[in-house]
């Protein structure tokens, strides 16, 4: 069930202390595998760039690009989890109290995230368009690509759990004095 509280739709057990505790347990879980998603792809595209031996670039390219667009659905759906349920209750509790918005801190994450795409979707694109046979340095190119992408987005995730995590410890902290 959801109701509009400051012109914000929010559902009635996200402020529940069990129910918020639940939303912070799965932002835990899903970084941690996210993060070690991350990476394993990073550690197969360094291979990928120290490797000498182009002959096998083509099968490890693409490999390596189912594993990215699976990443890539769970990033999504934890993306969109994240703005849909727990960055509302987040902000609205928080933009209650006197203290800065949180709102700056999460367009910028935004970003992050959306300059993590760019490198992925320029992998994705080349790997589609790869001519075979391929050079050295197409694959280095490849592979560099995706190292960003994932340096970007464990940065994003480090970023976000140094901004997140306090707030959840407060707001936490806060409702169990209140149900107490």
């Amino acid at each position: 069930m959801e109701t509009r509280l400051h012109g914000q739709t929010v559902s009635e057990h996200a402020a529940h202390p069990t129910a918020f505790l639940t939303m912070v347990d799965r932002l835990k879980v899903e970084h941690a595998v996210l993060q070690q998603q991350l990476k394993e792809i990073r550690q197969l595209a360094g291979e990928l760039y120290a490797a000498q031996d182009c002959a096998s670039g083509p099968c490890r390219l693409i490999e390596l690009q189912d594993r990215v667009l699976l990443i890539t659905e769970d990033l999504d759906r934890h993306s969109k989890w994240e703005e849909e349920e727990l960055f509302p209750v987040l902000q609205l509790y928080f933009n209650r109290k006197l203290l800065p918005s949180i709102t700056p801190s999460i367009w910028v994450m935004e970003k992050d995230h959306e300059l993590a795409r760019l490198f992925v979707q320029s992998f994705i694109d080349g790997v589609n368009g790869m001519a075979e046979p391929i050079e050295e340095g197409f694959m280095k190119e490849m592979a560099a690509q995706l190292i960003q992408a994932c340096l970007i987005l464990s940065e994003h995730f480090t970023l976000e759990e140094e901004l997140v995590f306090p707030m959840t410890d407060q707001l936490l902290k806060d409702l169990d004095y209140f149900y107490s």
